[in-house]
């Protein structure tokens, strides 16, 4: 029988208690700030990450310059 170097259900397990553990108590927005606080060591999830940030910069730029061209109202 093969026997593993490496666990990798075991490991995915203690980083989520891990995690749980770090966030317990939090409200939503505090475990939403302290995920990005985050370092991402990672250089796959970081072009993600980069990718996702630069979307959501490029939709709001968009959402401000069409609220921006519609009259104000009197």
């Amino acid at each position: 029988m093969l026997k593993k170097k490496f666990d990798c259900v075991e490991f995915m397990r203690q980083a989520r208690d891990e995690i749980s553990k770090a966030m317990e108590g939090m409200t939503r927005e505090q475990q939403i700030a302290w995920l990005r606080a985050q370092p991402i060591t990672d250089p796959y999830l970081r072009r993600l990450m980069e990718r996702a940030y630069a979307k959501q910069d490029k939709e709001t730029q968009e959402k401000n310059q069409h609220t921006a061209d519609k009259p104000a109202n009197p």
